[in-house]
């Protein structure tokens, strides 16, 4: 798909007004999560923008230096939200043509190994990811054989998008990292294993991934807004780091019905 500068032309009032909005939803948000960092709270108010449909596939954004006056913030701050958009693939960059939102482009193999699109249409899903949960476990499962004995560090997330709700759990050794070192409100809407890999200074390699059909029991269904023995397929992926040590193991879990899996 070709972009061009006026198919995304948006008047100075639009461009005021959705300013507006974004900075009426970060003071809300800051206002009920007094912890949440400024990166966290951009990053949240562009998100929320784009699900109540003020900001569409193909629409600009505001350039960095009107959202820095009109918000408040550093360019850095700016900058760096939108290199974790951009991460996602929720918004294309390009240097002297502006930040765009984008037209539904996939997660790639680089965040997944794997993509879900919608059955009929073709078109991949595009996740908008936010942290649930973060805690520390001694619970031992299917992780254990790949990360080791506990204590393990889990990271329940809801990771819906286009309307349809999905779900994912990680595991991670304790060792491997301080669970004081996960910021929940650092975590919603990025890539989660990017962060890690910075975090550790590794990269992943994907070690085995495998699907398999199961009824969603109730306490996962609550979590994720999901139907109670719903039909659902389950991902399982381990992963390693590049010097060879277990990362994480994980499940995402989504109802077979309306989507299909790309491997």
């Amino acid at each position: 798909m070709v972009l061009k500068k006026d198919e995304f032309s948006v008047s100075k009032m639009d461009q005021k007004g959705l300013l507006s909005q974004i900075l009426k939803t970060m003071k809300s948000e800051a206002a009920a999560t007094p912890r949440e960092t400024k990166k966290s709270l951009l990053r949240f108010a562009l998100l929320e923008t784009m699900k109540n449909g003020l900001l569409k596939p193909g629409d600009r954004l505001p350039s960095e230096q009107e959202m820095s006056k009109a918000l408040g913030l550093s360019a850095g701050t700016i900058q760096g939200t939108l290199r974790q958009l951009q991460d996602l693939g929720i918004i294309i960059r390009r240097r002297g043509d502006g930040t765009v939102v984008a037209d539904k482009e996939p997660l790639t193999e680089s965040i997944w190994h794997f993509r879900f699109v919608h059955k009929g249409s073709g078109k991949p899903l595009r996740p908008q990811p936010s942290i649930l949960e973060i805690t520390e476990t001694e619970d031992q499962g299917l992780w254990t054989k790949h990360l080791g004995p506990p204590p393990y560090i889990r990271i329940i997330r809801d990771i819906s998008g286009d309307g349809i709700q999905l779900g994912a759990v990680m595991y991670l050794s304790s060792k491997l990292i301080n669970i004081d070192r996960l910021q929940r409100e650092e975590l919603d809407g990025v890539n989660l294993r990017v962060v890690l890999e910075s975090e550790l200074g590794e990269r992943a390699q994907k070690d085995r991934t495998t699907v398999v059909h199961a009824k969603l029991d109730y306490q996962l269904a609550e979590q994720f807004g999901m139907v109670p023995g719903s039909e659902t397929l389950v991902i399982r992926a381990a992963t390693r780091l590049s010097n060879g040590t277990p990362f994480y193991f994980q499940e995402i879990f989504a109802p077979a019905d309306p989507l299909e899996l790309e491997v």
